[in-house]
Parts: structure tokens; C-alpha cells; sequence
């Protein structure tokens, strides 16, 4: 079992929290306001060394107070990896094409340890080259001074390749497991039900079809002042039935296909670390808008994943879940 206990001192409004964890599938059940998010967000914190509520870790410190504490007993002490869903994961999914970068970038970083610094060296051969055309754009600079740009040019083009064909090939393995994963969510069995294309800048991942892309932008980029091309250009589109799915699905779909990409980052997570990491599942809000019947199938299915944790308002029907099903129920006040 990875989290055995979390303890909480001047986080968030966490003056003092201990809660011990099951094995298996965690309740967090209580009102608005109690603080289910927080804790959720203090085991993010202490895998990810970032918070997903705010890019400044100061603003969880208990107000007047000058530091706060997050303490995790796992078994054995073993490090572990999180998968986050909430409400704005649906979002994200589906709208933000930077933050559906961002979503496989947190995954690919997790098994592959050379991934976070191509990206942190992209982005500063990025913000370079940009200035670049930027300066050149507004005539800042003399045409010498801009010959330091194919300098820029072929270090752009390999970090670009390298991290658009790695989120190319992570794309692919979701696709492996989603629609088994969505078709267990709604209790359908169709094959292919959901596709996912993804869309990279440029379409061709070669090296000779970015360096004509690039050749081709050169000049317009020069007067706009910024990279036409590139992996900071990356985008995917998820598909259902063959239809596109934003703005051409229900809420409930949308819920649908974002669990099931939730669970299939799981799976591969899973199959990557053998063990030696594990993986918690971490659901803010998870039985928003659910029924009865849909609980119980959520549930089911997460029985079978990793170690859960989940936060809930709604108290309604959860005496559907008793400990004979291994489900641990924590009440919040």
C-alpha cells in the first residue's frame, strides 16, 4: 500500500489533520469548505513538488502562519507517482490545447527522467529565438546581430522533434487501453468508440520536413516575431463515434471519456514502474452529477486500479459502500 497516513500542520485551513488511508479505495466525504481538496493537493504536492491549485506553494500555508508541514507514511517509505481528475480535468481535456500539452507532459516526465530537461531546454531555446524575431521585428537589432538565430534554428528543430514524437508515442499507448476503459465506465462494447489524432507542428515529424517548414515561415516569422512551427505549436483531438468531441458531446460523455483517460495514464503507469513506484489514483469530486447505479460501477472499476483517493460532498447513497466491499469512508467536519 503506498499512503498509509497523512498528517497536516498550517496547511491550507488544516491547523492540525491526520487521516489514515486503505489499502484499496478512500472516501473523502464532508461539505464545502471542510477542506477534501487540501488533502488531495498535499499528497499532489509532495509526489509532483508542485501544487495543481496554484502555481505559488506560499499560498498554502494557513493564513498567519509562516510555514506549513505535509508528512506522508507510506510502506517502506516507497516513493509514489499521483494521477489527478477534477472537474477542471474535463476541461482541460477538451478545450485548452496547452493544458492537454501540459497533461501528457506531467505523464511522459514520470517514466522518462531525461523528458523534463529537453522540455526546460526547449523552452529557453524557444524564448531566445523568439526574442530574436521579436527585436529583428521591431528593428531593435542590426542584420548581424540576427545571424545568431541559426544558432537557435537547429537546436529548435531537434528539441522540437524529440518531444513531439515522445508525445506522439504516449498518445498512442492511451489509445491502447481507452476504449476498453470507457466502454467499462458506461457498460457498452464497441470497438474503436474513442480516437484520439494527434495533431503536431508540423504534421511531419522529420528533421528535412522541418527544416523546409521552417526555411518556408522564416520570413513571415520575422515580421510577426515569434515561431510559427514547433512542439510548443502540439495539439490533440479526441474523437467520438467519429465525432469530434468538442462542443459535440453531452457533459456526461465528456465525464466519461475524461475518466477513462484518467484510468488508462494509470494503466500505463502501471506497466512502466513494475512495482517499484506506485501509482495513486487522486479524484477531486468524482460522483458530481452520478446516480446511484453509476457510483457503484465507478467504484467497481477502481477497485481493480491502483490505490484511490476521492472527494465527495454528496453523502447520498454511499451506504451503498460498506467496509465488506473494502471501501474506506472518511467523514469530514
Amino acid at each position: 500500500m503506498p499512503i498509509q497516513e497523512v498528517e497536516l500542520v498550517n496547511f491550507r485551513n488544516h491547523k492540525y489533520k491526520n487521516i489514515t488511508f486503505k489499502p484499496n479505495v478512500n472516501i473523502l466525504v464532508g461539505k464545502n469548505g471542510v477542506g477534501k481538496t487540501s488533502i488531495l493537493e498535499a499528497i499532489y504536492i509532495k509526489s509532483e513538488k508542485k501544487s495543481f491549485k496554484t502555481t505559488h506553494l506560499k499560498q498554502t500555508i494557513t493564513y498567519n502562519e509562516n510555514k506549513s508541514q505535509i508528512n506522508i507514511i507510506s510502506e517502506k517509505n516507497k516513493k509514489f507517482n499521483v494521477t489527478l481528475f477534477s472537474p477542471e480535468t474535463t476541461v482541460d481535456l477538451f478545450y485548452s490545447s496547452e493544458q492537454k500539452r501540459n497533461i501528457i507532459d506531467q505523464e511522459i516526465k514520470k517514466n522518462d527522467v531525461k523528458y523534463k530537461k529537453e522540455l526546460q531546454e526547449f523552452n529557453k531555446i524557444l524564448i531566445q529565438r523568439n526574442k530574436l524575431l521579436k527585436n529583428y521585428s521591431k528593428h531593435k537589432i542590426t542584420n548581424k546581430e540576427f545571424e545568431y538565430i541559426k544558432i537557435w534554428n537547429q537546436q529548435f528543430l531537434e528539441k522540437s522533434l524529440i518531444i513531439s514524437k515522445k508525445r506522439k508515442e504516449y498518445l498512442n499507448k492511451i489509445k491502447q487501453y481507452i476504449t476498453d476503459k470507457y466502454n467499462k465506465i458506461v457498460e457498452k462494447k464497441e470497438e474503436n468508440i474513442i480516437e484520439i489524432e494527434f495533431i503536431s507542428s508540423p504534421k511531419i515529424l522529420t528533421e528535412d520536413n522541418m527544416k523546409k517548414i521552417m526555411i518556408e515561415n522564416f520570413e513571415k516569422e520575422k515580421i510577426l516575431g515569434f515561431s510559427l512551427e514547433g512542439c510548443q505549436k502540439d495539439n490533440f483531438q479526441i474523437y467520438l463515434k467519429g465525432e469530434k468531441s468538442k462542443g459535440n458531446i453531452s457533459q456526461g460523455e465528456a465525464w466519461s471519456i475524461t475518466y477513462a483517460f484518467v484510468l488508462s495514464e494509470n494503466e500505463i503507469i502501471k506497466n512502466q514502474i513494475q512495482n517499484k513506484i506506485e501509482n495513486i489514483l487522486l479524484l477531486d469530486d468524482l460522483f458530481i452529477s452520478l446516480d446511484k447505479t453509476r457510483k457503484r460501477k465507478v467504484i467497481d472499476i477502481l477497485k481493480k486500479e491502483s490505490q484511490a483517493i476521492i472527494t465527495t460532498t454528496n453523502s447520498e447513497n454511499l451506504n451503498i459502500f460498506n467496509k465488506k466491499n473494502g471501501i474506506n469512508i472518511i467523514k469530514m467536519n
